[in-house]
């Protein structure tokens, strides 16, 4: 978000597209990267020498990667938005 000139306020950020979008589309790409960092922490948690407890840490944000990341994947499915009474 931008900031209006002298205002101390938050503007409202600019729409990307004029037509109306799917979630599936936009959600996509931020299902790819929380792939990646999911992948990222299951790699340290196996390659790192890391304490009992940083191990630990690193397995908790493995886990909550992949719930998150189910998550985001689920929102992004179209039958989604049929189902639950969206707009299509």
């Amino acid at each position: 978000m931008t900031h209006e000139a002298g205002s101390g306020t938050l503007a409202p950020p600019s729409k990307l597209h004029f037509n109306e979008q799917e979630a599936g589309a936009l959600l996509g790409p931020i299902v790819a990267s929380l792939r990646t960092l999911e992948l990222r922490a299951e790699r340290f948690g196996h390659v790192a020498n890391l304490s009992d407890a940083d191990a630990a840490a690193i397995a908790a944000a493995h886990a909550a990667l992949t719930m998150v990341r189910a998550e985001v994947q689920r929102l992004a499915r179209p039958e989604r938005t049929a189902r639950e009474g969206g707009r299509r």
